[in-house]
């Protein structure tokens, strides 16, 4: 019994993974696609399509006067609510997105607080849940280290040792996931690139602020045992942390950047990195480049490619780690 269940569930997984792609499909074409049998195809769209999860329309075909059923998500099926903890020039901010099964943002707000609270925390997911119905998971984005759901090592101090499922659970018994912010950065570029095979960096270099790293190897991201992978401020400098933040300025940062990505380069060997942040700019990538390459030989360099806006990954990187536990649940 066990493994039919198994079966069944990994069958439903392949049929949403190709509705997931937002495209409408006939039967004839999900059976072709996902090389199920049409007996098994037809048997768990019904099932989709009796709890609501997708809908389907019938089509006419052209010339014939027969019709056939096409199948899609349905986006107002659930939805999922991404709350990212968020600092910038000092101003911290709660930013929280209704996401559809599609990707689509339904709504968006960002809240600017002296301090982040628990009570703020629980306060605000509660209004979006009383406003979405449909919610049926949270996930969480953090400028820190995760393990096992509790922060440590947060840009937002007052964050620290927050255990953010026992959080949730006094209001809700949503399931809740929670990652950090260059991972989850990392994942959304990751997955908007398309590419399975492709080994990438993002690497973040902001004013006044520690730097950090995210690696993604052929579509898993390098989390390490404790989180704690990519976490670049923690390499062994000549100075002590509290030096490295103070050299994090256009004056000074240049040693860091590149004892940063050499680093990376010789451990994960990404195809590219990602560089972004305040500190970086389009015109320093071929100095980048050549300080790295007293270190590196040229044949094993990544490719540097500047990107001013990595945030636009954030979200879809928190949505994409939504479904993928959707459909392996």
């Amino acid at each position: 019994m066990a493994e039919t269940s198994d079966v069944r569930q990994e069958n439903t997984a392949k049929i949403k993974r190709l509705l997931y792609s937002g495209q409408e499909y006939t039967k004839l074409d999900i059976t072709r696609m996902t090389g199920l049998s049409q007996g098994t195809c037809n048997t768990l769209l019904n099932q989709l399509e009796s709890s609501g999860e997708v809908i389907c329309r019938q089509e006419r075909i052209r010339n014939t006067g027969r019709s056939s059923s096409v199948y899609r998500m349905n986006e107002e099926f659930q939805f999922y609510l991404c709350v990212i903890f968020d600092v910038r020039d000092g101003v911290k901010s709660l930013c929280l997105s209704v996401v559809t099964p599609l990707g689509n943002i339904r709504c968006s707000e960002k809240i600017q607080l002296n301090t982040i609270k628990p009570d703020d925390i629980v306060r605000a997911v509660v209004r979006y849940i009383s406003d979405y119905s449909a919610i049926s998971k949270i996930v969480f984005g953090v400028p820190g280290i995760v393990k096992d759901g509790v922060i440590t090592h947060c840009d937002i101090a007052e964050l620290d040792g927050t255990d953010i499922p026992a959080l949730m659970l006094t209001e809700t018994c949503l399931p809740v996931l929670i990652g950090n912010d260059m991972h989850l950065k990392a994942y959304g570029y990751y997955c908007s690139e398309n590419n399975s095979d492709s080994i990438v960096t993002i690497a973040f270099f902001p004013e006044n602020i520690l730097p950090g790293t995210a690696s993604i190897h052929r579509g898993e991201v390098i989390c390490g045992s404790t989180g704690l992978a990519g976490m670049t401020a923690f390499l062994p400098f000549d100075f002590d942390m509290k030096k490295q933040l103070s050299m994090m300025n256009h004056r000074e940062c240049m040693p860091i950047i590149v004892s940063n990505l050499a680093s990376i380069i010789a451990m994960i060997n990404p195809g590219k990195i990602i560089l972004t942040g305040g500190l970086i700019t389009a015109e320093k990538l071929p100095e980048i480049r050549s300080q790295c390459a007293k270190y590196i030989p040229q044949e094993h360099m990544s490719e540097f490619i500047y990107e001013p806006d990595p945030d636009k990954y954030y979200v879809y990187g928190m949505y994409r780690r939504a479904i993928q536990e959707e459909i392996n649940d």
